[in-house]
């Protein structure tokens, strides 16, 4: 079989999910020996897993079991636990483990000062080449050595169901099919035309462009609102996300805020924030947005230019305030289905496999998660509960590019290529405490070993996420066309990462995140109510009251809050 491989470069990826630590996995390839040097890893409990490390583990045992890397010891072993929700300064200190494969947001800028991390300069200068750009300066530490290398990457945002829009047509028709082709669908939110079968030509998409992975899909906020009101006239749920996890809920606001403002523009605003040109959110308007019955404020905008002086304004971005609209309106029609999210047992993984297999005979045109979520889902059998229930047949997802405009549709050309924000922050370092426990040299090899090319595309296979850093992987080897699909979709976007050379940045890493840890996940409520678990709470404790005008406004940054950073 010929080998469909593409070349990655990436970025890393995710955020802080609260919890208690849950220690799991044990070591392998023989348990403890005091005759061989044994190597701690905490692996983040989630996402990935940690059977890659396990399988990579084994054969770096098998290369090195005749080297010493210990004085009298011969060989090395390795234990593997995850855990979830850690407590950075704390648990370094007191837990015995050497390296970490982490994805909760460390603050390797203030880790490294505290002189916790052990230097990886050797490690990472080799390949700083492969690495991407915009990752460099969230791997450094204040002496401008580096002391973490990338891991996997994710973003956040929606995955359509492919099947599903094929059979029910859900796909936009070029302007210029003949009329007779088109399904002319009109409700509230406008008109639009969508094709009649799977042989009628599709629109162009959100990047403009003629014949490739995004055709036919949603361009404009006004048609991703059309969509969602044509899924309810067919009993379809437009979008399902996990009832327990609220927090979820900054998900697709942080994906349509991206996607609207465009790479460019993100990266000024979130890598420097100097000279970036934004319309940031000046006053209110008395007409409705999106549709006239709508109750949600129409902002009235200006032109601002941001500089170390004022760049709390990103986060007046107008863009941002339709993000958040979007997804107020969204819950308002009861777009998001109601039974999951009203469920606050609902897990994850229960939402995931409703949305692949559907539930009491509803089904779901989108999910609201973020991309790693196919491989948790392969992990505890969701595709394979489909492929018993469907014999000889393969289910078809794939993640959304979003809209890139707020009305009408993308002509051909004038479209943006898809904006992916990495939030997951994902990065490995290793515990100082080696450079004296006689284990340093076993750590440095191990992880000059794990990324190298062939592991770092063993790792991709396994998983089917990708690292920020160049090497070809096998797609051919991958057991679901999502993530085949999402490498054809990354190669041609913008991705981006929260890292930047300023210095008021990693100082103040926590701050500038957008995701779990930042304050646009943690607000007060219109009554006075704190909110801690994400927007939905807000919409589901006051539902009649907490509009996404107050939402917009509770989470924007004050030049007061902004002048007290450390710098």
């Amino acid at each position: 079989m010929k080998k469909n491989k593409i070349k990655q470069l990436g970025i890393v990826g995710f955020a802080v999910l609260a919890g208690a630590l849950a220690s799991c996995a044990g070591g392998f390839g023989g348990g403890e020996d005091s005759s061989i040097t044994t190597v701690n890893i905490l692996v983040f409990q989630g996402t990935g897993g940690s059977d890659w490390v396990k399988e990579a583990g084994k054969r770096f045992k098998e290369a090195n079991k005749n080297v010493s890397f210990e004085e009298g010891k011969v060989g090395v072993n390795f234990k593997v636990r995850s855990a979830k929700g850690l407590s950075w300064n704390s648990e370094m200190k007191a837990s015995g483990d050497d390296i970490y494969i982490y994805e909760s947001n460390p603050d390797i800028y203030s880790l490294a000062a505290q002189k916790y991390l052990l230097d990886l300069s050797d490690v990472v200068e080799p390949m700083v080449d492969k690495i991407d750009k915009d990752v460099l300066e969230r791997l450094k530490g204040s002496d401008g050595k580096y002391y973490a290398l990338p891991h996997y990457e994710w973003f956040p945002g929606l995955t359509y169901d492919k099947d599903l829009f094929v059979e029910k047509n859900y796909y936009f028709a070029d302007p210029d099919a003949e009329s007779s082709d088109k399904e002319v669908y009109t409700c509230a939110y406008g008109t639009a035309s969508f094709v009649a079968d799977s042989k009628v030509a599709k629109s162009v998409g959100p990047n403009g462009v003629k014949g490739d992975y995004d055709d036919g899909l949603p361009s404009s906020l006004e048609e991703l609102n059309i969509l969602c009101d044509k899924m309810m006239q067919d009993s379809v749920s437009p979008i399902i996300l996990c009832g327990s996890g609220h927090y979820y809920s900054w998900y697709l606001p942080i994906a349509l805020w991206s996607s609207l403002t465009g790479g460019d523009g993100m990266r000024n605003i979130f890598c420097n924030w100097t000279d970036a040109e934004v319309d940031v959110v000046d006053g209110w308007s008395n007409e409705n947005a999106f549709y006239a019955d709508s109750n949600i404020a129409t902002p009235t905008t200006k032109k601002a230019k941001l500089s170390d002086d004022n760049g709390y304004l990103m986060y007046s971005m107008a863009n941002r305030y339709y993000a958040l609209a979007f997804c107020r309106m969204a819950y308002d029609n009861k777009w998001i289905d109601s039974k999951q999210i009203s469920n606050s047992q609902g897990s994850a993984s229960e939402a995931q496999n409703w949305f692949v297999n559907g539930h009491d005979g509803t089904r779901y045109g989108m999910l609201w998660d973020g991309s790693y979520w196919c491989h948790e889902a392969a992990d505890v059998g969701t595709f394979r509960t489909y492929e018993t229930l469907n014999p000889g047949q393969k289910r078809h997802t794939a993640f959304m590019p979003l809209p890139t405009q707020l009305t009408g549709q993308v002509k051909e050309g004038e479209g943006k290529k898809p904006t992916l924000i990495n939030v997951g922050n994902s990065v490995t370092f290793a515990n100082k405490r080696v450079a004296t426990n006689g284990k340093i040299k076993a750590v440095k090899e191990f992880l000059k070993f794990i990324y190298q090319d062939s592991e770092l595309a063993a790792f991709s296979e396994k998983t089917g996420l990708t690292s920020p850093i160049q090497y070809d992987y096998d797609m051919s080897k991958l057991d679901n066309s999502y993530y085949s699909d999402l490498a054809v979709m990354r190669k041609d976007a913008d991705v981006l990462i929260e890292s930047s050379p300023s210095v008021r940045q990693k100082k103040n890493f926590p701050f500038f995140l957008i995701g779990y840890t930042m304050t646009l996940s943690s607000f007060t409520s219109s009554s006075g109510k704190q909110i801690t678990g994400g927007y939905l709470d807000a919409f589901k404790i006051q539902s009649e009251t907490e509009t996404a005008k107050h939402i917009f406004e509770a989470t924007e940054i004050s030049k007061e809050s902004w002048d007290k950073l450390d710098r």
